[in-house]
């Protein structure tokens, strides 16, 4: 076999320079080595400030670990003089004419620009992400301009004291409200964080030494560990680390300078939350106007009337506003397409989600689909959109022949009850499907029955089952059934009335559990309604 092609010289070292990233320098660099000087494996070792070497790359797995022998070639990778690292090449590499050490010098250099450009990516890359969310999560809630202030306290801090390593944490009573990290291991900062909150703390005042266990973290040098906390109005509290190899001498000049920078980062610090809280309670406000605004227009203002049914619908959201959504829409023929659906979730989120799904039935009104048809395209819009991830029970009816026939598909949602005055009422059975929205391709198969004089039907989502007691007893489906079951002339908007009104008689002062719609019906074959 004939040995591989020689790469040229200056070719190679553009290629080794030119390489898009750091795991694209590898590549390159493990080719050029075979094509160069037929070499198939390599290891690189860098130098830690403690100039301790540790492994940056490696051909294969293991690799570095066989090539630390003695019989190993060791070439020395240096920057402007100073000591990067090792090249590590097999024993069977024979640098005679010193081209391979000559080829090291071009690996460290290109290494070291490499990690300079790799770490100017990130910190862009870190930088233009922080902006992109700080810009979108300022215009919903402004929640993260402590974290700004955080972290540029933790730089601040790190840099005065000289320390390797830092993190700092800011905490309400019962989570961690924001965190910044600079070198830090998240285990260690939760060990230090534990070590203070049990006292393992040595010093008074701001400048306090951390006590930690004896070689918990023997690989991580740690000859000072400092404690600065800062001084917040309750519930916050936030605290900065400060962690290094060498023992810190801080003067008493410097001990001021520190307690004078804690006292103005903790006053720009509460004074993030204080924004952020006042912003968060302003677009809070704002944002309800508008939702309640824009979801009750998503309902209809009128439901489309039969000469023998009579049709009527609430919603009431446990918060403000909610996910729940029902509507009867015309359809060309002259039948009518009713849906009930709760999106997962509560207040403004789902709120949002429902006008989505309110626009997507819509958009399907006038191509006369059957009630299957209709979850099975809204399933498919649902695991495509910007609701994906958010799934929604849902059930569709198709009104015929004035009412008397009755189409219904379900995607997992509560079953339908039927019940005539006089009579118990019961569930309507329903062959149904998975909720929309989690699984694409999925089909919702329909069952259909008639109407009788006096029926009524009953769509509803499971706020209304779900109401307790003040002794915690369910609502449930049962008492909901008889309940439907009462009341001969009444008309659908006083049913729902009736509904409503045991319902807040039975849970008392307890909070709604759950967005509350209905949506019922009441056949009538001589349209006496």
């Amino acid at each position: 076999m004939s040995a591989p092609p020689r790469t040229d010289e200056s070719l190679a070292l553009q290629q080794l320079y030119g390489a898009e990233d750091l795991a694209a320098y590898q590549q390159v660099l493990g080719r050029l080595l075979h094509e160069l000087f037929d070499v198939e494996r390599f290891a690189i070792t860098l130098l830690d400030r403690r100039r301790k070497a540790f492994l940056e790359m490696e051909s294969g797995e293991g690799v570095g670990k066989r090539l630390s022998g003695g019989d190993a070639l060791r070439l020395p990778l240096s920057v402007q003089g100073g000591d990067l690292g090792a090249l590590h090449l097999p024993a069977t590499a024979v640098d005679d004419d010193g081209a391979i050490a000559r080829f090291a010098q071009h690996v460290g250099l290109a290494l070291y620009y490499h990690k300079f450009i790799d770490q100017q990516s990130r910190l862009i890359d870190e930088s233009l992400a922080h902006v992109q969310a700080l810009k979108a999560m300022g215009e919903l809630l402004g929640e993260l301009d402590e974290e700004l202030v955080l972290t540029q306290i933790l730089k601040f801090f790190v840099d005065l004291v000289d320390a390797e390593v830092g993190a700092a944490l800011l905490r309400d009573d019962s989570r961690a409200v924001a965190e910044a990290r600079w070198g830090l291991p998240a285990e260690l900062l939760v060990e230090l964080v534990a070590a203070v909150d049990e006292g393992r703390v040595e010093g008074e005042g701001i400048f306090q030494q951390v006590r930690l266990p004896a070689g918990r973290f023997a690989s991580f040098s740690m000859a000072t560990v400092l404690h600065l906390p800062i001084a917040l109005k309750p519930p916050h509290r936030a605290q900065v680390f400060l962690v290094s190899g060498e023992r810190l001498d801080v003067g008493a000049h410097r001990q001021e300078l520190i307690r004078s920078c804690l006292n103005i980062g903790g006053i720009a610090l509460q004074k993030a939350l204080d924004h952020r809280e006042q912003i968060r309670q302003h677009r809070l406000n704002e944002q309800l106007k508008v939702a309640k605004e824009i979801q009750s227009k998503l309902l209809p203002a009128e439901l489309p009337r039969l000469e023998q049914l009579d049709i009527a619908g609430v919603s009431l959201p446990a918060l403000a506003v909610g996910g729940d959504y029902y509507d009867v829409l015309a359809l060309p023929g002259g039948d009518l397409l009713a849906i009930v659906a709760d999106v997962s979730g509560k207040g403004i989120q789902a709120a949002i989600r429902m006008s989505g799904l309110q626009a997507m039935v819509h958009s399907l009104v006038f191509q006369d689909l059957r009630p299957g048809e209709v979850l099975g395209r809204l399933n498919e819009l649902l695991v495509t959109s910007r609701l994906r991830g958010h799934f929604v029970t849902a059930c569709v009816l198709r009104l015929e022949q004035g009412g008397r026939r009755v189409r219904m598909a379900s995607a997992g949602h509560e079953a339908i009850l039927r019940a005539r005055a006089g009579e118990p009422g019961h569930a309507v059975e329903a062959l149904g499907g998975i909720p929309l929205g989690l699984r694409s391709g999925q089909e919702y198969p329909e069952s259909t029955f008639t109407l009788d004089d006096g029926d009524r039907l009953l769509i509803y989502t499971d706020g209304m089952t779900d109401a307790r007691d003040p002794s915690g007893a369910l609502y449930g489906a049962e008492r909901l059934s008889d309940r439907l079951a009462a009341g001969a002339d009444e008309s659908a908007a006083a049913l729902l009335d009736r509904l409503v009104d045991d319902l807040e008689r039975y849970r008392g002062e307890q909070p709604w559990p759950d967005d509350l719609t209905a949506l019922t019906f009441h056949y009538q074959s001589e349209g006496k309604q």
